[in-house]
């Protein structure tokens, strides 16, 4: 796949089932189908909150079928370092966006400020899907 298809394929309008989005509470994974408003394209995302650091998760999009990577959110410590093909490394927080002939093996820093709800509100709206609506009741209870 090229990085313009990919971007075709990021920049489609997107929407879910029911309009709604159950945020996965700590120590749990949600997988989400979504579909292109406008073609017949179907790409999942999973958010990933398994790890014993509550502070750690991944937020995936691919497409389904092919099962090609399109974007990945890592939101981890600022120890853990992510080496890019040319060897630079990264640590901390960081997004990886589908380039041709690498996939998702390089990432660029992301400014991690906002936290869990904040940081699934800004992937799916840069995957573009619209119209939904958060579930988030499990992240409330946590702040109470």
């Amino acid at each position: 796949m090229s990085e313009e298809d990919a971007k075709n394929l990021i920049n489609l309008l997107k929407t879910i089932y029911n309009n709604i989005v159950k945020l996965p509470s700590f120590g749990e994974h949600k997988t989400y189908t979504l579909n292109s408003t406008t073609t017949r394209d179907v790409f999942i995302v999973n958010i990933n909150r398994k790890s014993k650091n509550s502070n750690k998760y991944t937020i995936q999009a691919r497409v389904q079928g092919s099962n090609v990577k399109l974007m990945r959110l890592d939101i981890l410590s600022d120890n853990v370092p992510h080496r890019n093909s040319d060897g630079t490394y990264i640590y901390g927080p960081h997004l990886h966006i589908f380039k041709e002939g690498k996939e998702l093996a390089d990432a660029v820093e992301y400014k991690d400020d906002e936290g869990f709800l904040e940081n699934c509100i800004k992937f799916l709206d840069s995957f573009h899907l619209i119209d939904y609506k958060l579930d988030y009741q499990s992240e409330l209870q946590l702040l109470h």
